[in-house]
């Protein structure tokens, strides 16, 4: 059956010298062509159903494999597959079928191939089910994925043209200048943090060198730059935002709400960015409600990774492991920096 899936038996399975591969049916494509791989004895499908709740969303039929060398080939597959499919279709589906050319794509701004992306992809759609052990990749999660990703490319192209005809020293020097108001850090267990800060005197200096629009550009480069992180690829990202109680009218004078939607899908439907919470402190009241309305219409999984605090989260920080990696001159949290923003306030 489509959803038994084997791995080798012998040894321990998670080991590089227990190398077993195996595929549920046979890609066989206008010349594009993977052998029938044939497992041995153990089902994984058990561990799967052991680990679902860490797991995560499993479609049945879903091709699940503990082997990146295997995912990569029936990711490939999958895509050869769809675009043969929208190929044989009217214009209007030729036209779509160009998406999986990824022209837009900006890995090439970060010296990265198109197996980088793909792989990026693969490991947002892993999960470690033991400790230093097995990473299952679930292969069908990640072209879903991916698939709403090279929709979003396509559906942003003047943007991202214009950033591909600019060079990566134009973006790091764009980035320099607001380095206060995104910084990042790691902490002990590899996860990418990522702080971003809209403090009075950083949003002036903001305004003062970017405009909506190269903000924008900015945020769509940041987030690339992100997906292609080995450590956000394997531990994942906690991105924490200090509001300085601003409201969601004064928030739309930083970048535009139309933007803003841009952003919001590419990072939480369409990206390979893994992340783990979204912690949003010093929210007034009113953005609070705002922003708890606009959640109630989008995914559960999304609305669970986001919290909006009234307080500046020390709690959740101290939680989460990664309060002693607090940046000094960021948000309120020492008295200097508390004095300043409630002058300017």
């Amino acid at each position: 059956r489509r959803q038994d899936m084997w791995i080798n038996q012998t040894g321990i399975w998670y080991t590089q010298t227990a190398f077993s591969s195996f595929r549920q049916w046979v890609v066989d494509t206008a010349g594009y062509d993977i052998d029938t791989y044939h497992g041995e004895q153990l089902l994984v499908g058990t561990h799967v159903q052991a680990n679902r709740e860490i797991i995560g969303k499993v479609i049945k039929g879903d091709f699940i494999t503990y082997d990146r060398s295997i995912a990569l080939d029936h990711l490939y597959g999958f895509i050869h597959e769809d675009k043969l499919r929208l190929e044989c279709g009217g214009p209007r589906s030729r036209e779509k079928a160009r998406k999986w050319k990824f022209r837009r794509s900006l890995h090439r701004h970060f010296d990265k191939t198109l197996d980088d992306v793909l792989c990026s992809f693969l490991a947002w759609a892993s999960v470690r089910v033991e400790e230093n052990g097995a990473l299952l990749i679930n292969v069908s999660r990640a072209f879903r994925r991916i698939n709403l990703y090279s929709d979003w490319l396509e559906s942003e192209g003047r943007v991202l043209d214009e950033l591909l005809s600019l060079n990566y020293d134009d973006m790091r020097i764009l980035a320099n200048k607001c380095k206060r108001h995104i910084q990042y850090n790691y902490d002990e267990t590899g996860r990418v943090l990522q702080w971003i800060d809209l403090s009075p005197d950083v949003l002036v200096q903001m305004e003062k060198h970017l405009t909506k629009y190269k903000r924008f550009q900015l945020f769509i480069w940041i987030t690339h730059e992100i997906m292609f992180d080995n450590n956000a690829q394997l531990h994942g990202v906690i991105a924490i935002r200090y509001a300085a109680f601003i409201s969601p009218v004064i928030m739309s004078t930083i970048i535009d709400f139309k933007m803003t939607q841009s952003l919001q899908k590419l990072m939480y439907a369409a990206s390979s960015v893994k992340l783990v919470l979204a912690l949003t402190v010093r929210v007034p009241l009113c953005g609070r409600v705002f922003w708890r309305t606009v959640y109630k219409y989008i995914q559960k999984s999304v609305h669970q990774l986001r919290e909006f605090r009234a307080d500046d989260g020390i709690d959740v920080l101290e939680k989460l492991r990664i309060a002693q990696h607090i940046p000094e001159d960021y948000g309120d949290y020492n008295v200097r920096n508390r004095k300043r923003n409630l002058e300017e306030v």
